[in-house]
């Protein structure tokens, strides 16, 4: 009886199970003869409205991206430039297998800094810490990021606490061991490259837990002096370096890094050329009308110039590295530095000038594209280097002549409202007058080698002994014809 009963009890379940299944089978059935007598652009129109649906709900949350990825066109032609070298800070290089090393290191510096003198904050205030700005943090970065939320927040943890320890065993003078010593100088510019961020809240936050939110001022003291070693030549004026990090917000290092570089507000004095006497002299027509509705986007390389009358003068004072001024024919230009470091810090800077649209003036855009036109062959780099203005540290004259077309290559740029404009209009203007045009031709066909000098000065003593032998035969045919007339 009991087995009968049981018997019983499995075919009601079985009946009642292939009952339900029955019916959801009948519903599947009618939802999809329903949905086959919807047209397909009906099916198409409403997943177009849900997935916009969706992207609003997450744009309204989303903070403005501060954080980008160079152009695969750009980083194809410098892929070393922008890749950090020695360290992976944030997601887009995260986890690579060079890095391994250093990213074991990373877990110490953790420990290093929690057991400092003083610090008595525990890792859990700053794990619930860093998991509620994790959203923020997100939304910094222009790129998707596909690590998990756990693997995102240790991320945050370990690149921020590093950034931090580092910079203070940086400053105690025992960071050597982190890198076997050789790799340090590319490790220190490893933190500043635009591809290798965090955002600068994460930074200042992790700071404010670990030393409960005092001396706010060391942090950027210790950035402001690490900066200073990345670039020892740029000529900056040290009262401002410091004043521009406290008035800006920084969205990470790199855009620290630019503020402290490049000069907030470049005014370049615009004098204009005014033809000399002589020059109006020589001109019979309206070659001295300039064209002001068309202002020139470019000028000609430091050779051309220097073969219409320009000349080149290393700036004595300058106010920055920026400060390039025109006057009576005279271009003075500060002090520039050619070297593979350099070019490293003016690509990403450049990089991330064309990138970022907020405050940013491309000023550095323009020094480097107005640098570029002047220089295009290994002679014009010979030229300023016997000026004092360049200081060659790469390979070749050939190389130095490619360094600042590379950094200029497929960049963006206002030619006409550009900080440099007034200068490059005024040289133009100098260079375009009938005087100077002719003097170049001369210069540049008759004077630009020694054999072409040897051969017109031949020319020249010809030409004065033929004179000379004229005016003997004149004389003696003018004193034939008096002794007949007597």
């Amino acid at each position: 009886m009991a087995l009968g009963r049981a018997s019983i009890k499995g075919i009601r379940r079985f009946t009642t199970t292939a009952a339900q299944l029955t019916t959801k089978t009948a519903i599947q059935i009618s939802k999809s003869a329903e949905l086959a007598k919807v047209p397909k652009e009906t099916l198409l129109l409403n997943s177009i409205r849900q997935n916009l649906d969706t992207l609003s709900k997450k744009t309204g949350m989303r903070e403005p991206c501060t954080i980008f990825r160079v152009p695969e066109y750009v980083r194809n032609r410098n892929s070393c430039i922008f890749k950090p070298q020695t360290v992976s800070i944030g997601p887009y290089h995260h986890g690579a297998k060079r890095f391994q090393a250093i990213d074991r290191q990373k877990w110490r510096y953790l420990q290093d800094l929690l057991a400092r003198d003083g610090v008595s904050v525990s890792l859990d205030v700053i794990v619930l810490k860093m998991r509620d700005l994790e959203e923020k943090v997100r939304s910094a970065y222009s790129e998707h990021v596909s690590l998990s939320s756990d693997e995102f927040v240790e991320m945050m943890v370990l690149d921020g606490c590093f950034i931090i320890e580092f910079l203070l065993k940086w400053h105690e003078k025992k960071v050597g061991s982190l890198y076997g010593g050789w790799g340090l100088s590319v490790g220190k510019s490893d933190l500043f490259l635009m591809e290798n961020q965090i955002p600068f809240f994460v930074i200042q936050e992790l700071y404010g837990l670990v030393f409960r939110y005092s001396e706010h001022g060391l942090l950027l003291d210790l950035l402001a002096k690490h900066m200073k070693k990345i670039d020892v030549h740029t000529p900056l004026r040290p009262e401002t370096t410091h004043n521009n990090s406290n008035t800006i917000e920084v969205q990470n290092l790199t855009h620290l890094y630019y503020n402290w570089f490049v000069p907030k507000q470049v005014q370049t004095k615009h004098v204009g050329y005014s033809p000399t006497i002589f020059e109006r002299y020589l001109s019979n027509s309206n070659d001295l009308e300039l064209n002001t509705t068309e202002p020139p986007k470019v000028i000609q390389p430091v050779s051309a110039l220097k073969e219409a009358g320009v000349k080149f003068v290393k700036k004595k004072s300058p106010r920055d590295f920026l400060d390039i001024t025109f006057k009576d024919g005279v271009l003075e230009i500060p002090f520039t530095l050619i070297s593979y470091n350099r070019k490293r810090v003016l690509l990403n800077l450049v990089a991330f000038e064309q990138s970022n649209n907020s405050g940013t003036d491309k000023n550095l855009t323009s020094f480097v594209k107005f640098m570029d036109m002047l220089i295009n062959t290994p002679h014009d780099v010979e030229i300023l280097e016997r000026c004092d203005i360049i200081n060659n540290m790469v390979a070749s004259a050939d190389e130095a002549a490619a360094f600042f077309n590379q950094i200029s290559e497929c960049v963006n740029l206002d030619y006409d409202k550009h900080y440099l404009a007034p200068v490059v209009k005024d040289v133009t203007d100098f260079c375009n007058s009938p005087y100077r045009r002719f003097r170049s031709r001369v210069v540049h066909y008759y004077f630009k080698h020694p054999w072409t000098i040897i051969h017109v000065l031949y020319a020249c003593l010809l030409m004065v002994i033929q004179i000379i032998q004229a005016l003997a035969s004149a004389k003696e045919l003018y004193e034939g014809k008096k002794k007949e007339k007597n």
